[in-house]
């Protein structure tokens, strides 16, 4: 995920290289005219896929969205700070979001129409067992909660 201001500043990354210098002249010259999501295809042929870095001439698919009221993006991150898990639905056509509760194990789903993701807090890693490690990390949890306070 990549986020692309207006005067070029850009956050996030979707490949590491040329693909976010050629999205950023993508944002300057369309950006008036952009009323609705697009998607963008880099590396459809072999060719292609060299020019812009992508291993094993493999292709990459962006959604690029232009943000407005509708986009729900000032109430995704009231949740994302509150701890929620959210699942947001971007409808293509209009450009429309829709926010509802996410579950940990929803995936990024995108059929051509709607493009589903999750954001927020995750699951990292769970330790089922009364092994070493498990026993270990319990310890050292106590303890830095003991000295955190």
């Amino acid at each position: 995920m990549v986020a692309i201001r207006d005067d070029g500043l850009i956050v996030g990354s979707v490949s590491g290289g040329c693909v976010e210098d050629d999205l950023v002249d993508k944002v300057r010259e369309k950006l008036s005219s952009w009323r609705k999501p697009q998607v963008i295809t880099y590396g459809v042929t072999n060719e292609e896929a060299t020019r812009w870095g992508l291993p094993c001439g493999g292709t990459l698919q962006l959604v690029v969205e232009p943000l407005a009221e509708h986009s729900g993006i000032a109430e995704l991150l009231d949740r994302i700070g509150t701890q929620q898990l959210v699942r947001r639905r971007l409808d293509m056509d209009s450009g429309r979001a829709t926010l509802e509760p996410g579950r940990w194990q929803d995936v990024l789903e995108f059929d051509g129409k709607m493009l589903s993701s999750v954001h927020g807090p995750r699951w990292r890693l769970v330790l089922i067992g009364a092994g070493q490690l498990p026993a270990t990390l319990r310890k050292w949890r106590a303890c830095s909660t003991t000295t955190s306070r």
